[in-house]
């Protein structure tokens, strides 16, 4: 049974709820259950687009950490928009030590913030921040103070068919027991056919037949998930390597004995192919005389048993 997660010694807010405290939680397990859990990083981009103005130090925290830094000469820090100039990101992870967090820009010039880790990100924005950064919350040129926690997630690993057992949710597609892990989600999407959706229980395992054909090496995760699912599958090659050599094996003795059999049969019929027929002959015309006066001597006894009665009576 997977017991309480416990602090996971890394996360600035929730260090008991992160997907690195679930991993570790299973992790703990792995040798009773055969199941393994890999941390899926928290990853977060921003609701609206950066927009020019100036932060001040406290507007923008970032698990615990101010990452605003004073680039006007007392003012604050300037930004354009959609971060042109990478001033806001290149601020943010000037502090990604302390915070286990990577600030990147997207195509549409949106913040994107990734942990390192399993940790959880932690955002902190005042008005003026969330006017500026606009990543919890859009409110257009309105700024409204925002506090939020990110979570990352976690994937079971194994290389058997296995199941989480949960409360399960009546007439509800979803399974609650993937929420008991920290797990948004539960539709049954697990390649297995016997998985019932809402019962409390999922059914989970790695389809080989499929698996190598999903690969995709163009992220880390993916890449790490190939290695699984190469590893396995050798795992799996050996194993069935492993019982052909076995009935092999039994083929082999099989076919010894069947060789013995086959020489002392042959062994057999010389024998009898060289037998000396006159000898034989005349052991059989022996026994034939010996046979037939048997037969003369019991008739010649059963008669006179006859004669005597017949004088009796």
């Amino acid at each position: 049974m997977l017991g309480q997660p416990t602090d996971d010694g890394i996360s600035d807010v929730y260090a008991d709820k992160s997907a690195a405290a679930w991993a570790n939680a299973i992790n703990l397990i792995k040798d009773q259950t055969g199941v393994e859990a890999d941390i899926i990083k928290a990853n977060q981009t921003g609701a609206g687009v950066v927009t020019a103005g100036t932060l001040q130090q406290g507007d923008l925290k970032i698990n615990g950490i101010d990452v605003i830094r004073d680039n006007t000469g007392g003012s604050g820090m300037q930004i354009l928009d959609g971060d042109a100039d990478h001033t806001l990101i290149n601020a943010i992870n000037e502090y990604t030590d302390q915070t286990g967090v990577i600030a990147s820009i997207d195509a549409e010039g949106r913040l994107v913030l990734t942990a390192k880790d399993g940790r959880n990100i932690h955002v902190q924005t005042t008005a003026n921040g969330n006017k500026y950064v606009k990543f919890a919350a859009d409110f257009g040129s309105n700024g409204v103070a925002q506090d939020s926690v990110y979570f990352g997630n976690v994937r079971l690993v194994s290389d058997s068919q296995f199941t989480v057992e949960g409360a399960g949710s009546s007439g509800s597609s979803k399974e609650l027991s993937l929420l008991k892990v920290g797990l948004a989600g539960g539709n049954a999407v697990t390649e297995a056919t016997s998985d019932v959706k809402g019962d409390g229980v999922i059914l989970a395992g790695l389809n080989y037949d499929t698996a190598i054909a999903h690969v995709d090496v163009t992220t880390q995760e993916g890449a790490e998930m190939a290695i699984r699912i190469a590893d396995y599958a050798l795992k799996r090659l050996n194993e069935i390597r492993g019982n052909l050599g076995s009935v092999q094996n039994q083929l082999n003795s099989t076919i010894a004995n069947l060789s013995v059999t086959k020489i002392n049969v042959q062994a057999t019929e010389s024998t009898i192919r060289d037998v000396d027929f006159a000898e034989e002959s005349s052991n059989f015309s022996k026994m034939q005389v010996l046979l037939q006066a048997g037969t003369f001597a019991m008739a010649q006894a059963n008669a006179m048993s006859q004669n005597v009665l017949k004088l009796l009576q």
